[in-house]
Order: structure tokens, then C-alpha cells, then sequence
């Protein structure tokens, strides 16, 4: 079907073109097939390109102190106690198999936070101090409460080996330092996701298998401020927190659709959400209508709503070519008339993507245009890494996979970065969210490039077949760069 550019106003366009950034899906242990959890993750920031951080796990001195470095910019926002021990982490994973994404929504200017901790910290901190994704939950909002947020609505995906939440959440503004949130349990057999546009409407107040917890004023705050009036059972996070436009609802919700869209039966019935803002809201899950694998997820973060009525196959920016990929901005004036294009999961903009494998306790990792997605994976474990592969990689990705095995290993391919250069660092040239500290190792950004053709580190790796569900083996040797340990995994990706 060929879709025309959709006509919308600026007033509906602006609210939340800022923020369409990232895309989270999520799979149940109960709706895969091998009984793991997935979580995906998109960073769609072309200046995140590559970028990939480890803090390795540390014994703290009483008193000692964590500086809290605002992930956007670098920014020095304060300090806050350390506690005894934290755990390794790389990426969004940490050793335990924990891993935290986020997108952003924004939500109403009026209540950006201004408390001690940004939404990217709060995610490293979840990850250093908890095992898992019950214990982030509490960490998370306990450090919200005494220390206050400083960012805007964000979503988060909170995934271990057994479950998988999403909490959402949004401060108070000038007045409080603090937040209010909701977090809901995805059902194991069911899938779900976000993607830059709050997702939690109504909830269960009264929830006995704890499925459901929110922060005890995330109704009574919102009656406060005017932006809900009803009876607490009708109450909706998502539209008294973050009202809807065209732009959170086609933009944002829409890739979520996709999803299901691909995967369960009958999304048609929500369209008229998507495209209008009207009828019934999409849901927060949905049980899909076979059990899907890793690869279903990779193929997922490629997706540009291919065989939908939003196909940007066939849509008039496609041209001759079927080009899917549209230049920002998103939306262009033609003779005083303002139209967009569609955003999809899938953007030439993205700086890095990733399949959280929890079964294996592994991260599936790509950089930049998802048509290479996934090329290798991490575990920012004290043992040795688990590296499943399947595809050839280009050069840089095995230099990558190199400095990553020897970093594991405690062997550090690169020195870290010291917080006086980084923060004196222009914004382009800074690697977001580094904080700069010694235990903090950046092990791949935009200033490493990749080894020439030729080099030793450019040499092709063999491929791996007939994979199984990671089986054990033994500690291998120190790994050089170009060289990976091998595991075996689930899927056979050549």
C-alpha cells in the first residue's frame, strides 16, 4: 500500500520531535524459544557512535564518595556516599546478567527535574549496586528519593534471567526534587516495549503479586498540579504525565505497533490510535502469536514498517529506489504546507544498538546502520567474555571484540580518561557519559579507529555453526586483539 505524507501541524509535530530517540523491545522468558528474556535497546544518536564503557567491580573505604556526571553533557552534578561494594558492569549489563535501557519522553516541561541524579546515572547506579531487576527498582527510586532527579520523563527497561519490568518516571519540577513513577512486571508471556512516548495508562492500585508498584503521591501529585481529576481507578501515568500528540503517538507509539504488529494477531484494531489519537490506547503488552528468537529480535531493530499501511518502502520519499531512510528533520514544508515523514525502529542516525540475551547472560551489540546488527556481544563479567558470533565482522568490530576480551580479563588495552580532560572537552568530542574516574574504562568511542586493511587486527574471523545454549567450557587463555573466546549459543547466525 502506498502511503502518502501525512499532513500535521507544527503545534503537533514540535511537542515531541526533540525527543524521538530510542527504541526498547522487549520478550517475556515465556514467549521465547529458548526460554530467556530479550530486551533490545537503540541509542539514536549518531554522536553516541560506538561508544561502549566498563567500571570494573570494587571493594569502597567507608566514606568513600561516587561523583555523579550527567550523561548528556558531561556536566558535574555532586557526589554521593559510596557504598561497600559495587559490581562490575559494561554497557547496560552488569556481572550478574542486569541490564538497564531507557528512552526518553519528556513528558511536561514544567516538572524537569532538579535533583542530584540524570537519567543516565541512575542507570549506571542501578547496575553497580543490585543484582537484580527487583533490587535496581529499589535502588533506583531510593536514590531518586533522598538524592532527587534531574532529568526529564524517561521509560527504563529492567531486565534479569527471570523477569523483565518497565518503569516510568518523570520529576516534580522546581518545587520538589524528587519523582513520581509506576513500574509494571512484562508477563513472561508476553511482549511489550517503548519508545520515546510514556506507555503506562492505567494500573492496578491494589496489586497482591507485586506485579505493579508506584511511588505513594504518583495520583495525589497529579491532582495537585491540575492535570487529573478523576476517580483514582481511571488514573493514566501516561496521559496526566506526558499528553499525547500526533508526533508521540504516529512517531513514537508507532514503532512499538510494529512490534506487534510483526508478531501477534489482530493490531489492526489499533491504528486508529496510532494514526488519529483515537480509540483504544495501545497496550502496554501483548502476547505474541508464536515464541520468538534472538534472531526475531534482531530483525526487529531493522524494521521500517515494511508491509504496513506506514511502509517507508513505498511511501513518497522512497523514490525509484525504495529507499527507507529519510533525512532529519523529520517533517519539510511544501508551499506553506508542513508534512513528515515515518520514524521507524530503524534510523540511519543510530550511534549504537543491542539484543540483551538474558538466558546466556549476553548482549548481542551493533554500531550505527542496523543492517549489520548484531555483530558481537558482552559480559562484563570477571571471567572471560561470552562471544557468540555467527556473521563476519568488519575490522573494527574484531579490534573492538579484542580490547573488550583483554579488558575483562583485567588487562586494560586503553588508559582511562581523567574528568579534567573530558569535562574541558568540546561536546562533539566527549564521550557521553564517561565520568572520567580511574575505575572507569572507555573501551570503544569515536576517537579509536579502525585498524587498517591488512593489519593484524583485520584478519577474518572463522565462523561458528550449529550453535547451542551456551555451553560451558574452559577458562580459555588471555585472548589477543582480533581473537575472540569461543562459546557456543542458541542461534546459528551465518
Amino acid at each position: 500500500m502506498k502511503l502518502k505524507a501525512t499532513i500535521l501541524s507544527l503545534a503537533l509535530i514540535s511537542g515531541a520531535s526533540a525527543a524521538l530517540a530510542c527504541s526498547d523491545l522487549i520478550a517475556g522468558r515465556k514467549a521465547t524459544t529458548d526460554g530467556s528474556v530479550f530486551a533490545t535497546y537503540a541509542a539514536d544518536s549518531h554522536t553516541l557512535y560506538g561508544e561502549l564503557y566498563h567500571r570494573a567491580a570494587a571493594d569502597h573505604a567507608p566514606g568513600s564518595m561516587r561523583k555523579v556526571t550527567e550523561w548528556d553533557t558531561g556536566k558535574y552534578m555532586g557526589e554521593i556516599p559510596e557504598i561497600a561494594h559495587t559490581y562490575a558492569r559494561m554497557g547496560n549489563m552488569n556481572e550478574h546478567g542486569l541490564v538497564i535501557t531507557e528512552s526518553t519522553w519528556g513528558g511536561r516541561p514544567e516538572l524537569n527535574g532538579t535533583g542530584l541524579i540524570d537519567y543516565g546515572s541512575l542507570i549506571f547506579l542501578g547496575l553497580e549496586r543490585a543484582k537484580t531487576a527487583r533490587e535496581a527498582l529499589k535502588v533506583m527510586t531510593d536514590l531518586v528519593d533522598k538524592y532527587g532527579y534531574a532529568s526529564s520523563g524517561e521509560s527504563f527497561t529492567i531486565a534479569d534471567a527471570d523477569e523483565v519490568w518497565i518503569m516510568e518516571l518523570i520529576g516534580k519540577g522546581k518545587t520538589d526534587k524528587g519523582a513520581v513513577w509506576v513500574a509494571r512486571r512484562v508477563p513472561d508471556d508476553c511482549i511489550s516495549g517503548h519508545a520515546n512516548h510514556a506507555r503506562i495508562h492505567t494500573f492496578p492500585l491494589a496489586d497482591k503479586s507485586g506485579n505493579t508498584i508506584y511511588s505513594k503521591d504518583v495520583i495525589d501529585f497529579a491532582r495537585s498540579q491540575g492535570y487529573f481529576n478523576g476517580k483514582d481507578k481511571d488514573f493514566s501515568f501516561s496521559k496526566a504525565y506526558a499528553p499525547a500528540d500526533m508526533g508521540a503517538l504516529r512517531g513514537c507509539d508507532g514503532r512499538v505497533w510494529a512490534f506487534y504488529n510483526k508478531y501477534a494477531d489482530g493490531m489492526d484494531r489499533y491504528l486508529p490510535w496510532i494514526l488519529e489519537g483515537k480509540g483504544e490506547p495501545l497496550p502496554l503488552w501483548v502476547k505474541p502469536n508464536r515464541k520468538l528468537a534472538v534472531r526475531d529480535m534482531k530483525d526487529m531493530m531493522r524494521d521500517h514498517f515494511e508491509d504496513t499501511p506506514l511502509d517507508m518502502t513505498k511511501d513518497v520519499g522512497a523514490g525509484s529506489y525504495k529507499v527507507p531512510y529519510r533525512w532529519r528533520p523529520l517533517t519539510y514544508k511544501v508551499d506553506g504546507t508542513e508534512y513528515t515523514h515515518e520514524r521507524a525502529i530503524a534510523t540511519q542516525q543510530t550511534g549504537f544498538s543491542l539484543v540483551a540475551h538474558e538466558g546466556c547472560a549476553l548482549v548481542w551489540r551493533g554500531r550505527c546502520q542496523h543492517k549489520r546488527l548484531h555483530p558481537h556481544l558482552q559480559q562484563p563479567h570477571h571471567r572471560s567474555p561470552r562471544i557468540c558470533r555467527g556473521q563476519r565482522r568488519p575490522a573494527d568490530v574484531q579490534l573492538g571484540i579484542g580490547l573488550l576480551g583483554n579488558q575483562l580479563r583485567g588487562k586494560p588495552s586503553l588508559s582511562p580518561l581523567q574528568s579534567d580532560d573530558t569535562r574541558h572537552t568540546p561536546r562533539a568530542d566527549r564521550p557521553r557519559g564517561f565520568t572520567g574516574e580511574p575505575s572507569e574504562q572507555l573501551l570503544h568511542h569515536p576517537g579509536i579507529r579502525a585498524p587498517r586493511r591488512g593489519s593484524r587486527h583485520a584478519q577474518q574471523p572463522q565462523l561458528l555453526s550449529n550453535h547451542r545454549l551456551c555451553e560451558k567450557i574452559p577458562q580459555p587463555r588471555r585472548v589477543p586483539a582480533g581473537e575472540v573466546s569461543r562459546r557456543k549459543c542458541e542461534e546459528d547466525d551465518t
